[in-house]
């Protein structure tokens, strides 16, 4: 998609309440929080959904993927600064 373009997917299940939020935050590395969140997923509510292929157009944080300093987090009403988190990795099929 090109270097400052990424398709985003992110699946869960068993959350505690239904989901509310989701949002890409960076740059951060691994156990580090970064405010506001710089992409939403938009996710779906529920305890169990998915976002798959949401394009983004990153810009200048594209710099920041092959450092994985960008992270995913999903959040619910039971825990509203985010349930689960993820690393985003670069992948290429």
């Amino acid at each position: 998609l090109g270097n400052t373009h990424a398709a985003v997917s992110a699946f869960w299940s068993g959350m505690s309440s239904s989901v509310n939020a989701g949002h890409v935050h960076g740059p951060a590395a691994q156990g580090m929080n970064a405010n506001p969140p710089i992409f939403d997923l938009m996710p779906p509510s529920g305890v169990a959904g998915s976002v798959v292929h949401r394009l983004w157009d990153m810009g200048a944080n594209a710099a920041h993927l092959p450092n994985n300093l960008l992270y995913v987090n999903i959040h619910t009403a039971t825990n509203p600064g985010g349930e689960i988190r993820a690393q985003l990795v670069p992948q290429c099929n």
